[in-house]
């Protein structure tokens, strides 16, 4: 293993390197509702919770996004591997507590799951927040979500409690620096 070996980042070994590019509603507005319809469908076994908060079309969550985007653009990103779009982060400042950075998504397709893609969408995340000033971060999942809360616990989250707006979603927390 020579030393190029040792520095280079793991989110570029076996053909995981990610690119990140800011989200544009207006081009990329299907397949962020998409996404985010999937992640509520992953989260709550349906898209229910989505329809509910963001009506049928999704057109209420891309003007929520745009609300994310004028406060913070770097806050909503598209992962791409190569030129194909594999996922997105979403992050910005906790409602409730200004002190607190806030991951509202994480998604990978599922062609890109199991890739260890997930770490590097927890990195930007992380990296994006700890730019703006936050030392810590915070997330909901549902308890449903097995795969999620595992992955979360092995990066370091830690459950803070039940969200007490939705039943059967726990926050969890994290530094946002690795150390």
């Amino acid at each position: 293993m020579t030393a190029s070996d040792r520095k280079r980042k793991p989110s570029e070994e076996h053909g995981r390197a990610l690119t990140f590019r800011a989200i544009d509603p207006v081009s990329d507005g299907e397949i962020v509702i998409r996404f985010v319809r999937e992640i509520f469908a992953l989260s709550f076994g349906d898209d229910r919770r989505f329809v509910g908060q963001f009506g049928e079309t999704g057109a209420g969550y891309l003007a929520w996004l745009d609300a994310r985007l004028a406060e913070d653009p770097p806050s909503a990103v598209l992962a791409l591997q190569g030129e194909t779009v594999v996922g997105l982060v979403v992050t910005g400042r906790y409602p409730d507590d200004p002190a607190l950075g806030y991951v509202y998504h994480y998604y990978l397709t599922p062609s890109a799951r199991g890739r260890g893609l997930a770490s590097v969408l927890d990195r930007q995340a992380m990296t994006t927040l700890c730019r703006r000033g936050f030392v810590r971060a915070r997330l909901s999942v549902s308890e449903a979500n097995a795969p999620a809360l595992r992955f979360y616990l092995r990066q370091g989250w830690t459950v803070v409690g039940p969200r007490p707006d939705q039943p059967g979603v726990i926050f969890m927390e994290r530094a946002t620096s690795p150390e």
